[in-house]
């Protein structure tokens, strides 16, 4: 196996360019099912060829990566995490399929004058070819595909963004025009008039990303102290706005002046539950810390029921989540040691989704997110 690179923390992986994956103990006792290495790998292999095969090899949209067999939809956010995966992995094999859709997302990003609310770098959804004029945010859009530009470079290509120092501008423009300088905090759009939790987690990440772009592969080290610098405030206003001490758990959202709207409902799957481990995984806080462990108690009290129908995510039955399994929650659950639900949750997700072949409602995200758990 190559030497081991180092990714951004979003996922922790050993990936060389042979496409080899090094599988910790710690993970691969919390996932039971692939304790073996050569059953760890199929796995691995098994949801990079899925991805791969999803995407569009011809015509204007080649490159972008459709949600599923089943749907022509094409969600750049989950795209990005869709490659992430492939990234976390490192099969050399991947590579082109990764730069495709890098290559189709930069092309096809929103000029000021494309874009609704006149912000140059935005991209929207597609479907059936054609673009949708829309978009769940841009605050995210923006920081999860700088990350995909991060891992990218680390992984296959150190080169890639050299003499592209405007790219990268302008996608920090994104994330920094719903920035909110008085609290630190972003807004999902430009339009929208809260701070959402699981947003700004990403938007922390997308400065720390944009911060190492600009220190190791653009040569400019006052833009990366800046980014830096915004990385830093980001997660001091996360864990000062965020977090309730009345109720030790996170809030979903806040207004744009840093308030709460509302008490967190913690019986409602989304948001107000799922967004509990976001910090975690994200690395706002630290897994061993008191937010942690408080917020993982809040999520497990609620939906790690076992035998509790629509109340048991690691059964893959969660009433308020269409169906979808959530794979991203899975690295908030290893990250907190908890081989016994993350084992659980793998059997079950196995069952219902891998082994029938990745029917919907699993999609290219779902997908991307358990390649980087089980490359973790």
């Amino acid at each position: 196996m190559a030497a081991a690179i180092a990714l951004c923390p979003l996922f922790a992986a050993a990936a060389g360019s042979d496409g080899a994956s090094a599988t910790s103990d710690a993970y691969a006792a919390a996932a039971g099912t692939v304790s073996d290495p050569a059953g760890a790998d199929a796995l691995r292999s098994g949801e990079a060829d899925y991805i791969c095969s999803l995407a569009v090899k011809n015509g204007q949209m080649a490159g972008a990566i459709p949600e599923s067999t089943a749907d022509n939809t094409v969600n750049p956010y989950f795209d990005d995490f869709a490659c992430l995966g492939l990234v976390s992995y490192g099969r050399a094999a991947d590579r082109q399929t990764v730069l495709n859709y890098i290559n189709w997302h930069i092309a096809h990003m929103n000029t000021a004058a494309q874009d609704k609310y006149g912000l140059a770098g935005t991209i929207y959804d597609y479907a059936d070819g054609v673009s949708t004029g829309a978009y769940d945010s841009t605050d995210s859009y923006a920081a999860t595909f700088i990350m995909l530009l991060d891992n990218y470079c680390r992984v296959y290509d150190s080169d890639f963004l050299q003499g592209r120092e405007d790219l990268l501008d302008t996608l920090v423009g994104v994330m920094k025009s719903t920035y909110i300088e008085k609290i630190s905090l972003s807004r999902a759009t430009p339009g929208y008039d809260e701070c959402i939790l699981m947003d700004n987690c990403e938007v922390f990440r997308g400065f720390k990303s944009a911060s190492h772009i600009y220190s190791s592969y653009l040569n400019d080290t006052s833009k990366a102290a800046d980014m830096q610098t915004c990385a830093s405030r980001t997660k001091a206003a996360i864990r000062k706005k965020f977090w309730s001490s009345a109720d030790n758990c996170f809030r979903p959202a806040v207004d744009i002046s840093g308030r709460p709207e509302s008490r967190t409902r913690l019986s409602v799957f989304y948001p107000d539950a799922s967004c509990q481990l976001f910090p975690v995984i994200y690395g706002v806080i630290k897994p061993t810390g008191s937010m942690a462990k408080h917020s993982y108690a809040a999520f497990k009290k609620y939906y790690l029921r076992k035998g509790v129908s629509g109340r048991d995510w690691a059964a893959v039955s969660v009433k308020g989540s269409e169906g979808y399994p959530w794979c991203i929650l899975l690295s908030g659950v290893i990250k907190m040691n908890d081989s016994k639900t993350a084992r659980r949750y793998e059997k079950n997700l196995q069952k219902k989704f891998i082994t029938p072949g990745h029917p919907y409602p699993y999609y290219c995200g779902e997908a991307g997110w358990y390649l980087m758990s089980l490359s973790s």
